[in-house]
């Protein structure tokens, strides 16, 4: 049987950087020896590293197959360089993470150590008598990526790896009607990625750094265990949706973090003041922990490269 390797959400591994394993390994090879495990795997086996990728497990077995190797071939292609690729480099020394809003924009910059190096939240000040009609909005939009988001991509301090942008749902809660607030939010999420690839096509030191969509149910699966203890008892009793106790108890599995000076460290005490002194602090919380799964996703990765090269060397 092919063992799994499942990853606990609170392994740092920060050793992933300057790991040992640094020899080049072949795409190409690299690719067929994944397809080659991966055929070999129980449906219920296949879906563990479907979680443990960040893909969904839904669909016949063929179909998560191929969801999988997509992603192991997506990761692999940005840092492939003549045909051979560095497994660690899958895992960059940091990321820019954004939850989006209709209004209001989060984003944090992590390194992959779980230390926050910029944290905030951004009001896109969108007129509130606006139609949200992209004529009125999009400028908003473009400022908020000349002013905040573009400056710190492109700051050398901490090498940007990758920026997630969570992907916005065409409906709320499975309704079959589509609410004007999912309407908005999707235009202002359009218009976003627009400017993100403008912004890339204008700077060439960018042009490798991946634009990548995030489906919030990938990362409530790797931490419901976690954020699930936070919800009180008073909380699970109200009347509130399911969707304003999960954000409710996010926010305050990550003021844990804080208050412990667990998992995640906030050297600057600015930053750190600043999202205790947030009422809403569901945007910053989400894009935070956007940022963790992906390095999760990423970890798993390189130790299924590894594991796969090892057992069939």
């Amino acid at each position: 049987m092919s063992r799994l390797l499942l990853l606990c959400p609170f392994r740092r591994r920060a050793q992933s950087i300057s790991s040992p394993f640094t020899r080049r390994i072949h795409t190409g090879e690299a690719l067929s020896a994944i397809d080659a495990r991966l055929s070999n795997l129980k449906a219920y086996e296949l879906k563990d590293v479907a979680i443990q990728c960040g893909v969904s497990t839904s669909g016949r077995k063929n179909e998560v197959c191929d969801r999988i190797r997509h992603r192991f071939a997506s990761a692999m292609s940005s840092i492939t360089r003549h045909d051979h690729f560095e497994a660690d480099q899958l895992v960059p020394t940091s990321v820019v993470s954004l939850d989006l809003g209709y209004r209001n924009l989060a984003h944090i910059h992590l390194r992959h150590d779980n230390t926050i190096l910029a944290w905030d939240r951004i009001d896109l000040d969108i007129p509130e008598e606006s139609s949200f009609h992209p004529s009125i909005s999009a400028p908003f939009v473009r400022r908020y990526i000349q002013s905040s988001l573009e400056p710190l991509l492109l700051c050398k301090e901490d090498d940007v790896g990758a920026v997630l942008v969570e992907q916005q749902r065409y409906r709320e809660a499975g309704a079959a009607a589509v609410l004007e607030t999912t309407i908005r939010v999707n235009c202002v999420e359009a218009m976003l990625w627009y400017a993100l690839y403008d912004m890339v096509d204008r700077h060439d030191s960018l042009q490798t750094i991946p634009l990548v969509a995030i489906q919030r149910q990938a990362v409530d699966r790797i931490w419901a265990p976690e954020w699930e203890k936070f919800i009180t008892p008073s909380l699970a009793m109200s009347k509130r949706s399911k969707t304003y106790q999960k954000k409710q108890a996010c926010s305050r599995l990550v003021e844990h973090w804080l208050r412990e000076d667990q998992v995640v460290t906030c050297r600057d005490t600015r930053i750190k003041d600043g999202f205790f002194q947030q009422g809403k602090k569901d945007d910053l919380s989400d894009c935070l922990l956007q940022a963790m799964t992906w390095y999760q996703w990423r970890r798993f990765m390189v130790d299924y490269i590894r594991d796969t090269i090892s057992s069939t060397a």
